[in-house]
């Protein structure tokens, strides 16, 4: 838990605004769920995954979030309310 903390806290070394790092911490949470897993998620469970790094998380904003990584190229929705993220070339 203590290296994950540190690392979280290296990634947010230059956010300045509060939504933003609860923003950062709420993607880096759904990304390694979804590289860990073997099948797409759900958005539910993507849900509560992202609740572990912000507990006050609303249902709405975790959406717009999702949105905004699917536009970044980060994941895609495989079906309705199933993600999956994006291999990235090497």
């Amino acid at each position: 838990q203590l290296i994950k903390a540190r690392w979280e806290n290296h990634t947010l070394r230059d956010v300045n605004r509060k939504n933003s790092a609860s923003r950062v911490m709420v993607e880096q949470r759904v990304l390694a769920a979804l590289e860990q897993a073997a099948k797409p998620m759900t958005s539910r469970k993507l849900f509560e995954v992202a609740r572990l790094a912000n507990f006050e998380l609303n249902e709405n904003t975790f959406r717009t979030h999702l949105h905004r990584m699917k536009g970044k190229g980060l994941i895609e929705n495989v079906s309705r309310g199933k993600w999956r993220g994006i291999e990235k070339p090497y």
